[in-house]
């Protein structure tokens, strides 16, 4: 409303008029004021009040993965674990040709463990149309113990010594230092080799000493310990002996008949001497069990110690079921078992060995070296054994040389092949 309107109605300028028309006026503009804003909040309210059925509807999915609120181990502790050995060896014969062999499973025995040890844990898988709940034990300590590997070599003997049920070949170990001036110390319980001894090889049959002898090694059937001197039996535990008279448990015809290898020959040097077959556990422990009653007749005779012959089988014959590491493992059962009666244990040449300290894992506490003075193999053994180490050459210009060379450190003797006694014809026999 302008001025100039007032000016043309004079009636207007009455100041009670003035005052009733702007208050009728101000009562209109507050009335429609309010009606707009009425009208406004009554246009909003629907909006504000209606929602979708979506955003009200309650949830039917799977509710998401939970575990329940004990302490909740990592992924990896629920794993229960599965205990696997080292990998297998691979044996090699002489020729390059692979031997099969048997892994090594190691057996896992878990402890009983205590309360406060052990914890469940319960994982909850889901699916589409389920819910799983899997209780995992998760325990505190397992121990770990294999009744099928090969028995550590004891210090001292038992009073009833048994062979072990089964054995696994044993893992490559790691060479241990060895002296090349000094024999290893004898073990307690059985008598180690006099070092360097004057040395007499009997096993074709006994006879007297000669003078100055304090070594001698004669067969564990026919042979007997020598009076006076550290007596070695002579024991061929992986190869049959010929057929002859029928009264030896190690002829061909009395070893049990499944563990001769009859199909691949004798030996090509040896008629009549047959490998054993060592190439599964129940074989070789068959073949352990054997040659038992052999280191038993040599403890009762009162020997001293034994020799194993022919522990290079192996490496004679082509397309052997078994290799190295199986005739290692048969050894040590062996030896053990020596050990256990009181008898120290001799390798019987096969230097290959050495050089990765095999030697000391089967247990071997001296050796019997045939010609390592004609193969050059003689250092190897003295770096193996030092002083513990019988040297045998059957010709007499290697013989003079190996006398030179190692004379001073092993028993060094010269024999006929056939290892005569001294009534026989061919029988020869130095020493130095």
């Amino acid at each position: 409303m302008s001025y100039r309107f007032l000016n043309r109605a004079p009636w207007l300028r009455q100041p009670r008029f003035r005052f009733s028309l702007f208050a009728v006026l101000g009562f209109v503009v507050l009335a429609l004021v309010a009606t707009a804003v009425g009208l406004a909040l009554a246009s909003d309210t629907p909006e504000a009040v209606v929602s979708t059925p979506e955003a009200t509807a309650p949830q039917t999915s799977e509710p998401a993965l939970v575990q329940d609120p004990i302490t909740a181990p990592s992924e990896s502790a629920l794993a229960v674990p599965t205990l696997t050995t080292a990998p297998e060896l691979n044996t090699t014969s002489n020729d390059g040709a692979s031997s099969a062999r048997s892994q090594t499973t190691v057996a896992k025995q878990a402890q009983k463990p205590d309360a406060k040890s052990t914890t469940t844990v319960v994982a909850r898988s889901q699916s589409a149309s389920s819910s799983v709940t899997t209780p995992v034990a998760v325990s505190g300590s397992v121990s770990v113990s294999n009744p099928a590997s090969v028995p550590e070599v004891g210090p001292s003997p038992q009073p009833e010594p048994s062979l072990p049920s089964s054995t696994k070949p044993s893992p490559e170990p790691t060479a241990p230092s060895t002296s090349a001036t000094s024999a290893p110390p004898p073990a307690s319980g059985w008598t180690g080799l006099p070092a360097n001894g004057s040395f007499d090889y009997q096993i074709g049959g006994d006879y007297s000493l000669p003078p100055g002898t304090s070594i001698v090694s004669r067969d564990w059937f026919s042979g007997q310990a020598a009076g006076g001197a550290y007596s070695i039996c002579y024991v061929n535990a992986f190869q049959t002996q010929p057929d002859g008279s029928g009264n030896r448990p190690d002829e061909l015809s009395r070893w049990p008949s499944d563990l001769v290898l009859r199909s691949l020959g004798d030996d090509p040097n040896w008629d009549g001497e047959y490998l054993i077959d060592l190439s599964s556990d129940a074989k070789r422990v068959a073949a352990a069990q054997w040659v038992a009653q052999m280191i038993d007749q040599c403890a009762a005779k009162g020997f001293d110690a034994v020799e194993f012959d022919n522990l290079d089988s192996w490496t004679r014959l082509n397309s052997l079921p078994f290799g190295q590491s199986e005739a290692l493992a048969y050894a040590k059962m062996i030896t053990d078992y020596s050990h256990a009666k009181g008898l120290a244990a001799g390798q019987k040449n096969t230097a290959e060995i050495i050089a990765a300290g095999r030697h000391r894992q089967v247990g071997f506490d001296f050796a019997i070296a045939e010609q390592c003075g004609q193969y050059n193999e003689c250092d190897v053994y003295v770096e193996g054994y030092g002083n513990a180490l019988i040297i045998i050459e059957y010709d007499r210009s290697v013989f003079n040389r190996t006398c030179s060379q190692f004379g001073t450190t092993a028993s060094v003797v010269l024999r006929d092949v056939l290892v005569r006694t001294p009534e026989r014809n061919g029988y020869v026999y130095e020493g130095c």
